[in-house]
């Protein structure tokens, strides 16, 4: 079981990590399945016209890519004995920006998205309206 209190040391996050990276796996297959998650969510956005889903896509897909990236360098790092680089405090702040990105994301799927969204059809309407537009007098 894990001692949440080891967190807190920092002797425990700064000391030198085993060669092996048996025990890794798992989190590798996990960061590998994110990587490839944000490449595809990177062509869906490619083919996406609407703004607001663009939007929502690139800030998962990014959300997903870069600290993927980042953690597999980290782990690579540790799996090759570099001191400094393969310091368990390295993989906890990058889970805590990880957290950080979730929250980020949260934050615009309830509050900045649905107000872009409302933006986009307010903009809609009026160019419906407008003159020389293709929907008035046909």
């Amino acid at each position: 079981m894990i001692d949440i209190i080891q967190f807190f040391d920092v002797a425990y996050l700064t000391v030198n990590p085993p060669m092996t990276i048996v025990y890794m796996w798992p989190i590798v297959a996990v960061l590998l399945a994110c990587v490839v998650g944000a490449v595809v969510l990177f062509v869906v956005k490619k083919r996406n016209e609407n703004p607001v889903t663009k939007r929502v896509v690139a800030l998962i897909s990014n959300w997903l890519f870069y600290p993927a990236i980042l953690a597999l360098l980290l782990i690579f790092c540790r799996n090759q004995g570099i001191t400094l680089i393969s310091w368990r405090l390295w993989l906890l702040v990058l889970g805590i920006v990880w957290m950080a990105g979730i929250i980020y994301i949260f934050y615009n799927l309830v509050f900045t998205l649905p107000q872009q969204r409302r933006q986009i059809n307010v903009q809609k309407i009026k160019q419906k309206y407008m003159p020389g537009s293709k929907e008035i007098g046909r």
